[in-house]
């Protein structure tokens, strides 16, 4: 599968969140000067930016980026009383090595954790621990980790695609009639 890259501007779209109605990209060109920018955009309107936000490194487009969300997440919370639907951390153990990590709300990618434990079981035990400190509960920290690896606007980096134990909910599915 495939996917091109969006292009605005002579900027490549690298990271894309939506909060309630708005949303925000992060984009790069190669270029020393104003390399990277932070755009808003409306839901309804997916690829119509305004408001850009110009930076010369990563960190401070990073940086940015990630504060337009959270101002936005606050603002919704702010204006309907409904909690986010995804905390802004969350702590996850990878597939394959099983090292500790922690996964940031609207960014692709993980950050390693200093404290993670040779042992994948230890690190489940510490994730679970982390995020129940964080209010992050197993739906939420699914939808986190498919979001930060395949995007965050699948229908699956949304905590409402899983239930109470973080397993994905699948509709339509018939279950089988119990034995008579």
């Amino acid at each position: 599968m495939s996917k091109i890259s969006e292009i605005n501007e002579g900027y490549t779209i690298k990271e894309r969140f939506t909060v309630g109605g708005v949303g925000f990209v992060l984009a790069r060109r190669d270029t020393e000067i104003a390399g990277f920018v932070t755009w808003q955009f409306r839901a309804e309107a997916p690829v119509d930016y305004f408001w850009g936000h110009y930076a010369n490194t990563r960190e401070a487009a990073y940086s940015d980026y990630q504060s337009r969300i959270e101002q936005a997440v606050l603002n919704l919370y702010e204006y309907t009383g409904k909690p986010p639907l995804l905390p802004p951390m969350c702590y996850a153990v990878t597939p394959g090595e099983g090292e500790l990590i922690l996964i940031r709300r609207g960014e692709m990618g993980y950050s390693p954790v200093s404290f993670s434990t040779g042992s994948t079981e230890k690190n489940k035990e510490l994730a679970d621990k982390m995020n129940e400190r964080l209010m992050a509960t197993k739906s939420q920290t699914e939808a986190m980790t498919f979001g930060s690896m395949f995007g965050w606007e699948s229908k699956l980096a949304d905590p409402r695609s899983y239930d109470e134990k973080g397993i994905p909910i699948v509709k339509g599915k018939k279950r089988p009639h119990p034995e008579r």
